[in-house]
């Protein structure tokens, strides 16, 4: 049976490790270490710095997974205020960018809705999505004529009490 040595990483980082590998091989650095210590320090090749960069020119899907990195998840959604994680990474000005204030965490609910009325025109046009859609933004309506009535009521009920 092999006997087990251990020596320090030869960029003086102070680590320990095996004089050798599984297959017999001499180490002398740590992977990712060499005669100059660390390859590259953290963050050195990250964000603008690095060569594959593409700044506000990424697709949606890099996009989104930058924001996500970057950008604090809320306790609770953003505009309910009661429903907590999971939440959707919804753009709400339409400018796809890597401005935070362009971006905001909604529940699902609150998303749906939040595109229904950003997307009013798409929806009453010809080529907008499908039945259910267009029955579930009709519904929206509904619900919000009745929500004003209701409001309304109230109010015109407390200004006679007065």
């Amino acid at each position: 049976m092999r006997q087990l040595h251990l020596i320090p990483c030869a960029c003086n980082c102070g680590v320990l490790i095996l004089d050798r590998d599984d297959n017999g091989r001499p180490h002398r650095y740590i992977h990712g270490h060499n005669h100059a210590g660390r390859r590259f320090a953290p963050g050195e090749r990250s964000g603008p710095r690095h060569h594959n960069w593409k700044g506000d020119k990424v697709g949606s899907v890099a996009l989104h997974q930058w924001i996500r990195t970057y950008l604090p998840i809320p306790a609770f959604c953003e505009i309910c205020k009661t429903v907590p994680p999971p939440l959707h990474l919804a753009n709400v000005t339409g400018v796809y960018n890597r401005e935070f204030n362009n971006w905001k965490y909604l529940c699902a609910k609150c998303h749906f809705h939040f595109d229904l009325e950003s997307h009013k025109h798409f929806i009453h046009s010809k080529r907008g999505p499908d039945r259910k859609r267009r029955k579930a933004f009709h519904r929206l309506d509904d619900c919000k004529r009745i929500l004003t009535k209701r409001i309304l009521e109230a109010v015109s009920a407390k200004g006679e009490l007065d």
